[in-house]
């Protein structure tokens, strides 16, 4: 469950969104599930996955 404060990005848009309130569930883009994400280096980069974007 998304948690106050972190990033989640989608792998197939490159939409980027933090969470401002928890409210439960899934977060959702593009019909897929969003995957964490942090911001290193003016790169995001998913959580797990070792990919990065510029977008």
């Amino acid at each position: 469950m998304p948690s106050v404060g972190e990033s989640y990005k989608c792998e197939l848009c490159g939409n980027v969104v933090e969470v401002k309130e928890a409210g439960g569930g899934e977060l959702v883009c593009c019909g897929e599930p969003m995957k964490k994400a942090i911001f290193k280096e003016n790169v995001w980069m998913s959580v797990g996955t070792g990919e990065s974007s510029d977008e």
